[in-house]
């Protein structure tokens, strides 16, 4: 059951459908689609703010400060939910998958709740198939897709917005708050480069950085004490997709800058 609490006041915002998306364009991964909601939301010094995309199977969340949350940083807390207010009694291991871009700390964060984290790939195909397969109660991606166990497996954005108001509402603490646990490290974001040797680059990096604990999950995830990176190649573009996480900023610019000049010095990149 979802409790959001005795009152809850929502604010709407270009809610009839047009196709044309006048107002902002419909990737909310994009920042520039995120202004007005992050202006509104504190504006009307909402709890939280929160933007669908264009067919409205993918959300994003803002918390009251107009900040951002990841969506890997929202997989975590949806387990206050199920596992602070309860895991359902049918659930012998409590598996939650993350997209294997997720941040340590959401691993961290969730077995400190009684979860089994497990690295899952990217696709929306793919993690319903290993939900099912694993029998995980819910699964979270980086783009805003939440799949649900009790949902046939299957995303839904309006499940994830209702256990977020409830978490909100039970919790009794601000957004930003509830958060911050999971704000242990810091991430560079996706980087994308325009390659034609794709593969050559990737191998390239495998012989570099062959010390790193290896997962071949959508790419080639690299794991050290204090950093990590994942480096994946699109499949329907000429593109090279790059992720690193490190424990301080220093430590970050300083791994994202030599993992760049190795992409870079390949060649054939832009």
């Amino acid at each position: 059951m979802v409790d959001v609490g005795a009152c809850c006041t929502p604010f709407l915002y270009f809610a009839n459908a047009d196709g044309r998306f006048p107002q902002h364009g419909p990737n909310p991964l994009e920042a520039e689609n995120l202004t007005q909601i992050r202006e509104q939301a504190m504006a009307e010094q909402a709890d939280l703010g929160i933007c669908f995309d264009g067919d409205g199977d993918r959300v994003v969340f803002i918390d009251e400060t107009g900040a951002y949350i990841p969506g890997d940083l929202i997989t975590g807390l949806l387990g206050l939910h199920f596992f602070r207010h309860g895991c359902p009694a049918d659930v012998p291991i409590p598996k939650v998958l993350c997209d294997v871009r997720s941040s340590r700390s959401v691993h961290e964060y969730l077995s400190a709740l009684g979860a089994q984290p497990q690295s899952c790939p990217v696709g929306h195909a793919l993690i319903k198939s290993m939900l099912r397969r694993t029998r995980g109660l819910y699964a979270g991606e980086l783009t805003g897709h939440y799949y649900f166990r009790d949902f046939f497996y299957c995303d839904s954005a309006l499940i994830a917005v209702l256990l977020m108001l409830g978490i909100v509402s039970r919790e009794g603490e601000k957004l930003s708050e509830l958060v911050q646990p999971l704000k242990r490290y810091y991430c560079s974001g996706e980087l994308s480069f325009t390659a034609a040797q794709k593969e050559r680059i990737i191998e390239k990096v495998r012989r570099a950085y062959g010390s790193g604990r290896l997962t071949e999950i959508s790419g080639l995830r690299f794991d050290f004490e204090d950093w990590w990176f994942i480096i994946r190649a699109g499949s329907t573009e000429p593109l090279l997709r790059l992720f690193v996480e490190a424990d301080t900023p220093d430590n970050l610019s300083r791994r994202r800058a030599e993992l760049v000049d190795l992409i870079v010095d390949s060649g054939g990149v832009k």
